[in-house]
């Protein structure tokens, strides 16, 4: 039997298909990681927000002025890379204390006291924080700090690994399809 074998053409037609779905493939998933990235920020910032809020709203100051330097001290850092994570990181410049040292965020941020010194000349009891007295003078010490029964770190922390673990991987496979969708394909993103 003879013919005309047209296997050549077909097997160029197939790889150039599948050059084609690969290729919007790869900028469905390009597209979709730019779009995540900027929702992931949004989300670690209004998690952020949201426990030092809590840690705000959980005492009233008597005996401290607040500064509200907490809301600025997260740090996020994008991957210099594509695939590379999103490292999120915390500023202790942010969050002096009055005399301009560092430890403020250890103090407040990490271990959930509300105001206070742990040290000074005449402390009552070195290393557990302690107000200063009179408001703006803070000449004299004063009582015991209050203390958040959660820390904002602790619950900042923990809401950014639920998410991390539910809504961010379910929020992932929704912006793919819609951005292979874009691209003409359809697939189920797992």
């Amino acid at each position: 039997m003879s013919g005309v074998k047209l296997v050549s053409w077909s097997d160029k037609k197939i790889e150039e298909a599948r050059q084609d779905v690969l290729r919007r493939a790869n900028t469905a998933v390009d597209l979709a990681r730019v779009r995540m990235d900027a929702e992931l920020r949004q989300n670690i910032e209004a998690l952020f927000k949201k426990a030092v809020d809590n840690y705000y709203g959980d005492y009233q100051p008597l005996f401290y002025s607040r500064r509200h330097s907490m809301y600025h001290a997260l740090l996020i850092e994008e991957g210099a890379k594509p695939n590379e994570q999103m490292m999120i990181g915390y500023d202790p410049e942010a969050m002096p204390f009055r005399d301009g040292g560092i430890g403020l965020i250890g103090q407040a941020f990490m271990e959930g006291w509300h105001g206070g010194a742990g040290s000074g000349k005449g402390h009552p009891n070195p290393g557990v924080p302690y107000w200063r007295e009179p408001l703006d003078v803070w000449t004299m010490w004063g009582h015991r700090a209050e203390v958040a029964d959660t820390p904002p770190q602790d619950e900042f922390e923990e809401s950014a690994h639920i998410y991390d673990t539910t809504e961010g991987p379910a929020r992932w496979r929704e912006i793919v399809s819609e951005e292979l969708a874009k691209q003409g394909l359809v697939a189920t993103v797992r």
